[in-house]
């Protein structure tokens, strides 16, 4: 190691304050004056050894984030849930392609008809619209792949989409041969239309949906069923949907739920069916901890509210505590969280920990927001919070 070398060594040594590292500037600076160099000279063998320490610094940080990314090998590039809720938006708005999710009025079969270039209503332009306009709206925003899949299912047909497994799409035969004997007639007109021109549009075969507990017998139910799946408003409770989900795996009967401040005017857009099964996933996990630590029933509080312009959905589990240090949280989430992230969470929101962690410790942890894992220091709370955040 030559003289240089050591003085950058001496230097990269974290314990030195400003004010020694300012003296071992000034030995260098006579040390170079010595050997003869001018202030230029001396100015850029300084710049350089700066340089080797920087360039080290970097090294040592690079080596840190691999350690990181170790942990979490096994894990998905994080989707931000903005796209989400972005595509979904742009697309009850558009002029087109919210009526494949609304009940068609007599105002909305006067836009479509303009927009169409159509004298009287004919469902195959109009069909040939809204797949044109789908397709742009595709390419302009990041879909998740199984909303594509899906939405493309409804409106050109291929497989069936929802949990319901739902087969009748915009490009079924049935509907299809409806539209030639109806020229003029929308087959998803809303009550007024209906009493105004006297069709009820296009019904079939009723059949029961499991996801929102209805009777779907006809387009216009369709189409609803459709806007359920991704839109949670006042008359699309989640809190009705839970309910339903919790009575049928039986969990009314093992759980004490308890419902604090669950507000059903919260609106927002998002993949309703992820969320139900993520919401299933974290009530596995509650009863799985419950028995394996011999915690009793579980009490699980349920809340939904509106904070910083954020939509927090929380299920908290009241009479537990974490079964891991902070420590080994932020080094490694488990299996269950993992799965739940991987096949649920990610596109889908953020997802946050709240809890007691033993020992007389608190934190709130980061589970997955796109940001490198981390623990904020919180005051004295009760159980165990799983916090759902959505645009």
């Amino acid at each position: 190691m030559n003289k240089y070398e050591f003085i950058a060594d001496l230097l990269e040594n974290n314990k030195l304050d400003n004010s020694q590292r300012e003296k071992v500037f000034k030995l260098i600076a006579n040390e170079l004056k010595i050997e003869g160099n001018t202030q230029i000279q001396i100015e850029n063998r300084i710049r350089k050894i700066e340089d080797k320490i920087r360039d080290s610094q970097n090294l040592k940080h690079q080596k840190i984030l691999s350690v990181n990314e170790t942990l979490q090998v096994d894990m998905p590039g994080y989707i931000d849930p903005i796209h989400l809720s972005n595509f979904l938006i742009a697309y009850n708005k558009d002029p087109i392609l919210k009526y494949t999710c609304h009940e068609i009025d007599e105002d909305g079969l006067m836009s479509i008809m303009e927009i169409c270039e159509m004298e009287e209503f004919e469902l195959e332009k109009y069909h040939m619209k809204m797949a044109s306009l789908f397709k742009e709206l595709s390419n302009e925003h990041t879909i998740p792949k199984n909303i594509w899949t899906l939405i493309n299912s409804y409106l050109n047909g291929g497989k069936d989409w929802s949990s319901d497994k739902v087969k009748l799409n915009w490009q079924s035969h049935e509907l299809l041969e409806w539209g030639k004997r109806n020229i003029g007639f929308v087959p998803n007109p809303d009550n007024s239309l209906i009493y105004s021109t006297n069709n009820i549009g296009f019904d079939f075969l009723p059949f029961k949906s499991k996801v929102f507990d209805t009777t779907i017998g006809s387009f216009s139910n369709l189409v609803i069923h459709f806007k359920n799946l991704f839109h949670i408003r006042a008359d699309n409770s989640l809190k009705k949907m839970i309910e339903i989900v919790n009575v049928g795996n039986g969990w009314d009967s093992k759980i004490e739920f308890r419902v604090s401040m669950f507000r059903d005017n919260v609106e927002f857009f998002t993949d309703v069916d992820k969320l139900l099964q993520s919401y299933k996933k974290i009530i596995s996990i509650i009863i799985h901890v419950s028995d394996v630590h011999g915690l009793g029933r579980p009490i699980v509080e349920l809340s939904l509210n509106e904070v910083n312009n954020k939509v927090l959905f929380s299920i908290l589990h009241k009479n537990a505590t974490y079964k891991k240090t902070i420590k080994n949280t932020l080094e490694r989430i488990g299996q269950k969280h993992s799965e739940l992230i991987k096949n649920q969470i990610n596109g889908l929101c953020n997802l946050y920990i709240q809890a007691d962690f033993d020992n007389n410790e608190f934190a709130r942890i980061n589970l997955w927001d796109g940001k490198g894992r981390s623990a904020e220091i919180i005051d004295k709370v009760t159980g165990v919070d799983y916090q759902l955040i959505f645009n």
